[in-house]
């Protein structure tokens, strides 16, 4: 791979701008060393794969604690950090449309998982809610945890 040029490098790594550590400055020096080698895009995909690992993991330790719908709500907030990020870093190096590409297939994904959360917690009835309730809102049935 040829390197990328110093002034096409990002100088804050991705996973800073996600709004908490995820393995502190490791991670952040693993996502800078892969945009400097690899560009942006490959960085971005590390940063994605680091913060599903840690959301996983941080949501599993939640629930173990505390429950479900702590994990659950651990869950909500992680994801709206990351998607935040992601969008933020597509729109800066792709433009509005890229930026709001990734704004809706995160938002489908997040939108199906909550659904089937809310499914196998509460059953048919609570899952259908908050399908029908509006993008950007939280559901009726997410509201309960």
């Amino acid at each position: 791979m040829s390197r990328v040029p110093a002034s096409r490098v990002r100088k804050t790594p991705t996973a800073s701008l996600v709004g908490y550590p995820l393995a502190g400055a490791a991670t952040q020096a693993r996502v800078q060393s892969c945009i400097s080698s690899h560009g942006e895009r490959e960085g971005e995909a590390l940063t994605a794969s680091l913060v599903e690992g840690a959301t996983q993991a941080r949501v599993q330790s939640c629930i173990s604690s505390h429950g479900e719908r702590e994990g659950e709500a651990l869950t909500a907030s992680l994801v709206e950090g990351a998607t935040q990020a992601r969008v933020q870093s597509c729109i800066s190096s792709h433009g509005e449309r890229e930026g709001e590409a990734l704004t809706a297939s995160l938002v489908e994904g997040a939108t199906q998982a909550r659904v089937q959360s809310c499914i196998s917690s509460h059953g048919e009835r609570e899952g259908e809610a908050p399908t029908a309730s509006p993008v950007g809102n939280l559901s009726p049935c997410t509201k309960l945890h």
